[in-house]
């Protein structure tokens, strides 16, 4: 048996590009939730209804809250929530969160997307992983029918008394929107 010690550095490549060559290539799906798995905004099934608010209504506040203070949209619905949760006296729970995701309704067919693109990769010899990356609250796409499918789910989710939203651009950068609430 010859000594692994003497192995040249061909003989080191050769083997890890086998061991390459070898692997089931590794495929990753990149999905947004809202309109994009989901026929509207998440909040909009469970969320804003049990704040007694119209969406319509809460989306135009928000959106206004953030254009007359040159402030991110979503950081802008997101503190629109804690406002509306602390005027109705209820309180912002990552609990409550995942049990109303799993109500959030989705687009047909949705339910079973996941099981059948992984079927068809793995009979085309691919790996296939699906990731959310959504400025929705990760907490209600956790609570969702469908939470399990996800390898991981990148998005906004409150902190105690701070905002925290990811977004596309925030989850690849590293940075991290906060806003801070005095209390």
């Amino acid at each position: 048996m010859p000594d692994e010690s003497l192995k040249t550095g061909d003989d080191m490549f050769a083997e890890i590009n086998a061991q390459i060559r070898n692997r089931k290539p590794r495929m990753a799906i990149c999905y947004d939730f809202d309109k994009t798995l989901s026929p509207d905004d998440m909040q909009t099934f469970t969320l804003i209804p049990s704040f007694g608010i119209d969406k319509d209504e809460f989306w135009g506040e928000s959106n206004e809250l953030a254009k007359s203070n040159l402030m991110d949209n979503n950081l802008a619905w997101m503190f629109e929530l804690i406002k509306y949760s602390q005027f109705k006296g209820e309180s912002l729970k990552r609990e409550y969160f995942r049990e109303i995701g799993a109500d959030v309704k989705l687009f047909k067919g949705v339910d079973s997307w996941f099981r059948r693109t992984k079927e068809y990769a793995s009979k085309q010899g691919v790996e296939l992983e699906h990731y959310i990356i959504s400025s929705g609250l990760k907490e209600i796409i956790e609570g969702s029918t469908i939470a399990s499918e996800f390898e991981r789910i990148y998005a906004s989710s409150y902190y105690g008394s701070m905002v925290i939203a990811l977004d596309a651009c925030t989850a690849f950068s590293g940075k991290i929107n906060v806003i801070i609430l005095n209390d």
